[in-house]
């Protein structure tokens, strides 16, 4: 079901992009048009006859069924999901720039990261949305860093230059000259891109690190539950020069 979810939420960032509600409609029925026509004529019959006819016994091949259907299957279909989604998400936000994004001076992609501590809330009630992960009444959550250490917020991974609350608030104060692409918004890095490990592809981009905000791993230790878990996502949105000062 997991599997079935992500490729779901996948399919839902290009679904807008194919019903004629936004400005990557037009873009994509000319290249869908003037690409499949030819491959009709070119195509060869005998390749396409067998790929779907052999297609069925190739799925079910012994090496695929281990990758399908094995105790970690899940998570790599997931990681390649958010591979693909994430690509796709780039290729449409590149349809989507306007001719003023397009003939700017420079584009350039800015970044903030989401800290979370893992601990007991204060209250018993618990819940499992936004990306928490639950264990016994314990979870991941902002509300339970320590008032000592970083922000909810911030621009770097070490926790310094806190900025807003959520995601939805961000407006992170531009040089003179900068403007933030008004097609795109805040994404999160589904692949962990800043961190050697990486993210698994399932947690939703976050790389999860021990008490002390080091040892980066895609997936949480087990030895880190006692003294306790932390984990930073990172989210970037692209600016453009609009002039130069």
């Amino acid at each position: 079901m997991g599997v079935l979810s992500d490729a779901h939420d996948a399919g839902m960032l290009i679904v807008p992009h194919l019903t004629w509600q936004t400005r990557a409609s037009t873009a994509i029925f000319l290249f869908l048009l003037f690409t499949t026509l030819p491959l009709l004529l070119f195509l060869p019959l005998r390749l396409t006859a067998f790929l779907a006819g052999a297609g069925p016994f190739l799925i079910t091949h012994p090496f695929m069924r281990r990758f399908i259907f094995a105790p970690d299957g899940g998570l790599q279909q997931s990681k390649v999901i958010s591979i693909v989604s994430s690509q796709l998400q780039r290729i449409l936000n590149e349809v989507s720039l306007s001719e003023k994004h397009i003939e700017a001076k420079e584009l350039r992609e800015i970044e903030v990261f989401q800290n979370e501590r893992w601990a007991r809330p204060s209250s018993s009630a618990t819940s499992a949305a936004n990306g928490n992960v639950i264990v016994a009444g314990w979870k991941y959550g902002d509300s339970n860093l320590k008032p000592i250490e970083r922000r909810a917020w911030t621009r770097e991974p070490d926790g310094s230059q806190a900025v807003g609350d959520d995601s939805s608030h961000l407006k992170i104060h531009l040089e003179p000259g900068w403007e933030y692409v008004e097609t795109e918004d805040w994404a999160p890095d589904y692949l962990g891109r800043w961190a050697p490990s990486g993210a698994d592809g399932v947690s939703m981009g976050w790389v999860y690190t021990n008490d002390a905000w080091l040892n980066p791993h895609a997936t949480p230790l087990e030895e880190w539950q006692k003294p306790g878990m932390t984990r930073r996502r990172r989210w970037t949105r692209r600016i453009y020069r609009t002039h130069v000062i």
